[in-house]
């Protein structure tokens, strides 16, 4: 007698480190095949990781090509649900249309909050648009508490909403700093030129206007002039890199990495002691809950999507008003004088993010298809 396997489909933007942990542990808990597919590679960075060990294909970038290899692998595979990563790419939006043509179920993720600022025009297309379209997933999956919202404000019922605290690895992260311990801390703050006396605040990701780069620096250099002990270090690369490197001629308290791999980036947060996203506009932030894992506070504005869920002001980090870099520097000022409320807060952080795996996300995920299957 033939059994039917059971077969699902992810359908994702690129390959990260953190959406691979998550399908590899989403594979381990559903009771069948997980087939991937990206749109693209290295399309947000340069990643380069390879996909050996998992069921995962690179579509054509030709947008034809790739709809008729979706097209055909949700006729061939009779996948029982299909997992979409959004619905800002036409090929998602597309492979919408095709479950709904052949009535497969749909689950639909996403980190997007209510944007701020959205031009009129837009906000009346979305609101014409967007209620009819999500319509069609059997199970919208926000990242977060602000996520969810989104989607109600659009119309979608509640029953339909399940939040998958979408993360990173924090347990390896977690492990790996305590494998470095107190000598590999200070084994790269040394490497760094920093003493055992600085305060080293952290930035991580992309170089970008959005990111609040200027408010940062800014604020940096309102404090730096009178604490010869505060340090700041920047992991990473993009656009604003050159007025970063103009910043460091004036001041000799910056340090920049540059872009490192997932064990550079933990080694600098190890060697750390706050860790700062001062965005303009921040969808998410997956780099808070790996800098939560790494045991440091967090300072981000309150224009960071992870915050209703993570940030607890002054238990796990501190909210500013995004684009004010008085407001940063002094929530920089209050962790840079206090050394319980450093490791308080951090402690508390790490605490709460530990609940955050990836097999909880998963698990959570596999419920919702099975759910999805059994209507």
């Amino acid at each position: 007698m033939t059994v039917s396997v059971q077969r699902y489909l992810v359908l994702q933007t690129e390959p990260t480190p953190y959406f691979l942990g998550f399908v590899r542990e989403l594979a381990r808990c559903v009771d069948g095949e997980v087939d991937v597919f990206f749109t693209s590679e290295n399309s947000s960075q340069p990643w380069n990781l390879s996909l050996d060990g998992y069921n995962a294909t690179v579509l054509s970038p030709n947008l034809l090509q790739a709809a008729a290899m979706l097209n055909r692998a949700v006729l061939d595979r009779g996948y029982r649900v299909v997992y979409i990563a959004g619905w800002g790419e036409r090929l998602m939006r597309f492979a919408l249309l095709v479950c709904w043509f052949h009535n497969i179920p749909v689950v639909v993720e996403s980190d997007t909050p209510l944007p701020v600022g959205l031009p009129l025009w837009k906000r009346i297309i979305k609101r014409l648009v967007y209620p009819i379209m999500f319509r069609i997933p059997a199970m919208m999956l926000p990242f977060g508490t602000r996520q969810a919202g989104y989607f109600r404000h659009y119309g979608v019922e509640n029953k339909r909403i399940t939040v998958i605290q979408y993360t990173v690895d924090v347990e390896y992260i977690m492990q790996r700093c305590a494998e470095l311990g107190q000598a590999g801390r200070l084994a790269t703050r040394q490497r760094l030129g920093f003493s055992n006396d600085d305060v080293v605040f952290i930035f991580v990701g992309r170089l970008h206007e959005c990111k609040g780069i200027r408010v940062l620096l800014e604020s940096f250099s309102i404090l730096s002039e009178n604490h010869s002990n505060l340090r700041l270090l920047l992991v990473g690369d993009g656009p604003e890199r050159e007025l970063l490197q103009n910043a460091m001629k004036h001041n000799t308290h910056i340090t920049y990495t540059g872009r490192l791999d997932q064990e550079g980036v933990i080694e600098m947060q190890h060697a750390s002691d706050v860790a700062i996203l001062p965005s303009l506009f921040e969808p998410y932030g997956l780099v808070v809950h790996e800098s939560m894992a790494a045991r440091l506070p967090v300072i981000v504005s309150d224009r960071v999507g992870c915050i209703d869920d993570l940030l607890f002001d002054r238990e796990t980090g501190f909210i500013v008003p995004a684009g004010n870099p008085a407001a940063l520097a002094q929530s920089m000022c209050m962790l840079l004088d206090d050394t319980l409320l450093r490791e308080k807060t951090g402690l508390n952080g790490e605490n709460l993010i530990s609940q955050w795996t990836l097999a909880n996300s998963a698990n959570r995920v596999k419920d919702v298809l099975l759910e999805c299957e059994s209507r």
